[in-house]
């Protein structure tokens, strides 16, 4: 009877030890635009107020490696597959049951992952002979203007 009433009492000033604690999940990403293989490192910046230890669960995303993490600030993420990427953390007390030190951030669309070539101009040949075209006549009417004199 005697354990039993400790352990109540202790049970109890936890819970109120930890009453007003609140954690509000948020994270940041050291790149969010990123190519096909290229490392990304996240960093959380969860502000908790009396929750004690918190524990991680993060989600990175399709295409991920590793997919998921349970470390407060996971690096070397990569990307196979492109598009726009969803991340998200849940953080959640390891020692109490408080509903106000778990939350969850999710981020739509925060990493976005381009193929390597993607996005960069491409110029035909018929371009680039426009171009040889409007740079050589350029030059050419340049020394036009210094050769007549005057």
């Amino acid at each position: 009877m005697k354990n039993f009433i400790l352990s109540t009492l202790l049970l109890c000033l936890a819970s109120s030890a930890f009453a007003g604690a609140r954690a509000t999940a948020d994270f940041m990403a050291d790149k969010t635009d990123v190519i096909v293989g290229e490392t990304v490192n996240f960093t959380d910046e969860t502000n908790n107020s009396g929750c004690g230890t918190l524990v991680y669960a993060w989600d990175f995303g399709a295409g991920a490696n590793p997919t998921d993490s349970e470390v407060e600030d996971p690096t070397g993420i990569t990307y196979s597959t492109t598009g726009p990427k969803t991340v998200t953390l849940t953080v959640e007390p390891a020692n109490i049951t408080s509903s106000s030190c778990t939350d969850t951030e999710t981020k739509v669309a925060y990493i976005n992952v381009r193929g390597a070539a993607q996005d960069l101009p491409v110029l035909s040949s018929k371009r680039l002979f426009l171009f040889g075209v409007l740079i050589f006549g350029t030059a050419i009417l340049v020394m036009g203007r210094f050769k007549g004199g005057n």
